[in-house]
């Protein structure tokens, strides 16, 4: 197993190159034709089911009504809210990183950067 700077183990010596676990997730798990539809949306307009195409996934709190997760192939997790009809891209303890304006930004933010850290 590597072990990385500060003694850290390396997460791709965990659970193997991401790079391939997110090509194993391309190939089994995303459903491209519906995500392509996703995409065409409004994002006012997003449904559960369209959040949970994205790959985000309903999550219970206090303090939002409206919280879902993202987990990375590391099984880091970022965070997406809704209020008042607006996103907001969450981090850890659910400080603010950026809102969201678009379905778009959503899936790039979300999807593409975070969990298949393609960009």
């Amino acid at each position: 197993m590597q072990i990385k700077e500060f003694d850290y183990q390396s997460l791709d010596a965990l659970f193997g190159d991401y790079k391939d676990r997110v090509q194993k997730l391309l190939n089994e798990n995303i459903d491209l034709s519906k995500l392509s539809e996703v995409a065409k949306k409004p994002i006012d307009s997003l449904t559960e089911d369209d959040l949970a195409a994205i790959g985000c996934k309903k999550q219970y709190d206090e303090e939002f009504q409206e919280l879902y997760a993202i987990e990375n192939l590391d099984h880091l997790k970022l965070y997406v809210t809704r209020e008042d009809g607006r996103y907001n891209l969450r981090g850890y303890m659910l400080r603010l990183i950026k809102p969201i304006t678009t379905t778009s930004e959503l899936i790039e933010e979300a999807l593409i950067k975070w969990k298949l850290k393609m960009n």
